[in-house]
């Protein structure tokens, strides 16, 4: 998912979690959070970041 990759991308080049540029509640939204959080934690996330990898988008 687009989203998420952006979210990865967010978290490593320095950006907070504030700056989400999806509505909180958007599916887009969500999987943006869950990317940056899965870059700030890699090992804690790995499920999610499978189930969010999976999906086209």
């Amino acid at each position: 998912m687009k989203a998420f990759q952006q979210g990865k991308e967010a978290y490593r080049s320095g950006n907070s979690n504030q700056s989400n540029p999806y509505p909180s509640m958007s599916q887009e939204g969500r999987a943006w959070a869950m990317g940056w959080l899965v870059a700030k934690e890699p090992g804690n996330w790995d499920d999610i970041a499978r189930l969010y990898d999976d999906q086209p988008g």
